[in-house]
């Protein structure tokens, strides 16, 4: 009985989900980063256009495509890595850190570039 039952433990332990490492084309932190601020930037510049939500949405997946070929990121390998990075919060939570700053950074230098000069 008794060995029974630690077979099926082991088998337990052996046929649940194992850490596997990262995939292969993982993004790195700095990369997620810098294509989530300019997922961000195409999502505002979508929303400010104020179309009926249909055609927002095919703006924003043009957009959304050049975003991916201009940042050359396919858009499996950011799915891929941003769920890799959901499911560890602290490096999300860094992620998540960095790209406030950095949005925060563009506001402040956009309103600096608009504000008036003073004579």
């Amino acid at each position: 009985m008794r060995k029974s039952i630690v077979m099926i433990m082991l088998l337990a332990v052996s046929c649940g989900e194992r850490e596997t490492g990262p995939p292969p084309d993982l993004l790195s932190r700095e990369k997620m980063v810098a294509v989530m601020v300019e997922m961000y930037v195409v999502e505002e510049k979508t929303t400010r256009l104020e179309l009926p939500s249909d055609s927002s949405k095919k703006v924003f997946d043009l957009l959304k495509a050049r975003l991916y070929t201009k940042t050359g990121v396919a858009d499996s390998t950011f799915k891929k890595s941003f769920d890799y990075y959901m499911n560890r919060p602290q490096d999300m939570e860094l992620i998540y850190t960095a790209l406030v700053d950095t949005l925060n950074l563009k506001e402040q230098r956009a309103t600096v570039r608009q504000a008036p000069e003073k004579e």
